[in-house]
């Protein structure tokens, strides 16, 4: 944000009616994210957030993005941690995509290496400090080289900040912001 301030077309926007600004700041977003350095995802990969944050949602996305239109294999692992991680609706959609659906360790091994491994961590309260850290533990324990924080864009913005912040102490390397419709 602090880059559109410096914008020479800043000040001009405060002036214009509301509508037309916010397009133009959207323009200007676009052209910051197209000049900024992206970072991969690894082949080893975790959606984590709040309950209800929409963690698996964004995984699903994810996974629908590699399998369906990139055609490259992965498989997907719950992961449970400290409280159980239900799999019903991941279930029905790795089902569809015809992507194995792990819950053991033991599993994982018997995957090639050319597969691409999704990790579903149950959710963590923001309240829970020690729920963020003893998951950070447990995807240090599986190796995992991208670890994707999921927060509702719905949050105030102390509940983002603060999921943010514990997300940094899981390890998180990618941030997604859901909107649920």
């Amino acid at each position: 944000m602090t880059g559109l301030r410096r914008s020479p077309r800043w000040e001009q926007l405060r002036e214009r009616p509301l509508g037309e600004a916010l397009k133009e700041v959207v323009e200007m977003l676009r052209i910051q994210w197209d000049e900024s350095t992206q970072r991969p995802l690894g082949t080893r990969v975790a959606f984590f957030g709040p309950p209800g944050s929409g963690s698996t949602t964004a995984l699903c996305k994810a996974l629908t993005i590699d399998v369906f239109f990139k055609q490259h294999p992965a498989v997907v692992m719950k992961l449970d941690g400290d409280q159980p991680n239900p799999t019903e609706g991941l279930a029905m959609f790795c089902e569809a995509l015809q992507v194995p659906l792990m819950r053991s360790a033991d599993e994982l091994e018997q995957i090639a290496d050319d597969h691409r491994f999704y990790f579903d961590a149950t959710g963590s309260p923001l309240h829970d400090s020690a729920a963020w850290r003893s998951l950070g533990r447990l995807l240090g324990e599986f190796y995992i080289d991208s670890r994707v924080l999921v927060l509702n864009a719905a949050y105030d913005i102390d509940l983002l900040k603060r999921g943010y912040a514990l997300g940094y102490e899981a390890g998180a390397t990618h941030v997604v912001f859901y909107a649920s419709r």
